[in-house]
């Protein structure tokens, strides 16, 4: 299990840097450039995205060791060969739930139409990388079999 949270907050840091980012790419940009010029403003915009960013990181870190945790529990049941394919695949089933479920039944259709639109192929590559990431620092953080 220790592991599991070690891999997952790893992880979830890297997750927490490169998330603000793809929000950007989704639609972010939009505001930054619909933002009126002058300074004051900038440094507001400036101000809100180092707490995105900030939020992000501690986010991902939070997230990371559930995952992780998820992951060092059921590390065995998962279909792969590999560390990095098992979390892809774990990763991709926590995006059905999140992204489809989830989604689904909270927003209404108005706005479920907008939200998948906008988002669905971008949380997509996200949880993708983030499986990715935990397969990749499970190699290195996974418990080893000691024999006494």
């Amino acid at each position: 299990m220790v592991g599991g949270v070690k891999a997952g907050a790893c992880a979830g840091i890297i997750y927490g840097i490169i998330s603000p980012i793809f929000l950007l790419i989704s639609g972010g940009y939009n505001y930054l450039y619909s933002t009126p010029s002058g300074n004051f403003l900038i440094m507001i915009w400036v101000f809100s995205t180092l707490l995105t960013l900030l939020y992000s990181i501690i986010y991902g870190i939070i997230c990371g060791i559930i995952f992780g945790l998820i992951y060092a529990a059921v590390y065995d049941k998962i279909p792969g060969t590999s560390s990095t394919v098992k979390g892809i695949i774990l990763s991709l089933l926590f995006w059905l739930i999140f992204s489809f479920f989830i989604l689904w039944f909270v927003f209404s259709p108005i706005g479920r139409s907008t939200i998948f639109s906008n988002t669905i192929i971008t949380s997509l590559l996200v949880y993708l990388v983030f499986g990715f990431l935990v397969g990749m620092f499970w190699d290195r953080f996974k418990p080893t079999k000691t024999t006494i």
